[in-house]
């Protein structure tokens, strides 16, 4: 694999990442202290136990919008991106196959015989 595509497929993962890390930081702050503290099953089903703490939301929704924005924006970058290294293996790899079709008919191997249409008249018949 390409050094140029594995480098861009960190980089993207590591966008990801950091999008992923930063859109879910207002989860940790919602969470119960005592989390750790494991209680008996049959109780905590049928028990109420009310919320405290702010009823606001903890992150605005202009955050939440911009975040969104900037993941999106990673995701279309990075596929363009993919899509550009890609074509430019196509037009390497088609450049490549150019020349050496180009040398190949400069310099036939020996005991191939060529096409039959380019051959002299008795060879052509003898191919055939």
């Amino acid at each position: 694999m390409n050094s140029a595509v594995r480098r861009s497929r960190k980089w993207l993962a590591a966008a990801g990442l950091v999008a992923i890390v930063a859109c879910s930081g207002g989860g940790v702050l919602a969470q119960d202290h005592d989390a750790g503290v494991i209680e008996d099953p049959t109780n905590r089903a049928t028990a109420f136990q009310a919320v405290t703490g702010p009823t606001r939301e903890s992150i605005s929704g202009g955050t939440l919008l911009l975040s969104a924005y900037a993941v999106v924006w990673v995701l279309v970058v990075g596929y363009v991106g993919r899509i550009a290294l890609a074509s430019a293996r196509v037009a390497r790899d088609l450049g490549r196959l150019e020349r050496a079709l180009e040398k190949a008919e400069r310099e036939p191997k020996e005991g191939w015989k060529g096409d039959a249409a380019k051959a002299p008249k008795g060879e052509a018949e003898k191919e055939s």
